[in-house]
């Protein structure tokens, strides 16, 4: 089976197959492969098939999507990466990047209060005594602001002390 589908013009289309779980097949369709996109994604696609952007987020979706250690309403990230692409791709940058550290990670922990954009923690990620735990004091909060990102926003790492052996 190819694993890309030909556009009206030729394109070869990759299949996407989380983005368009995350995002639903018509707004795929519409929004990306469209004649007219409006989403950045579907512009950068538009602009040239073999852009990465397109390829990038769809295997930031991939990790975040089949992952047991990520807590995630699928749903508010939809609509979260629909509005504002940009500063959400970092959000799943960064997830991702914690994942692949060995910590549990939580999207929007405290909504829909105000709070950190996602928790990433050490304890009970399954991971003890595979790999070092992270020298950070208990309760260490690290803010982030892209120089590109329009607010501010912050992660909250949550390290639980290491038991005395």
């Amino acid at each position: 089976m190819d694993s890309k589908v030909k556009g009206e013009e030729g394109a070869s289309q990759p299949p996407l197959v989380f983005l368009r779980e995350l995002m639903g097949d018509a707004w795929i369709d519409a929004e990306l492969f469209g004649e007219e996109p409006r989403h950045l994604l579907g512009q950068w696609w538009k602009k040239g098939d073999q852009n990465p952007w397109v390829a990038y987020t769809e295997s930031l979706a991939h990790e975040m999507l089949t992952s047991d250690k990520i807590d995630l309403d699928r749903a508010a990230l939809a609509k979260k990466l629909k509005a504002d692409y940009v500063s959400t791709l970092a959000e799943m940058e960064e997830a991702v990047f914690l994942l692949r550290q060995g910590f549990s990670v939580v999207l929007e922990p405290t909504y829909p209060e105000k709070g950190p954009d996602l928790r990433a923690d050490w304890e009970d990620t399954g991971c003890g005594g595979g790999g070092a735990v992270p020298s950070l004091p208990v309760g260490t909060a690290l803010r982030i602001r892209p120089s590109w990102a329009a607010s501010n926003w912050y992660i909250a790492l949550n390290v639980s002390p290491v038991p005395e052996i």
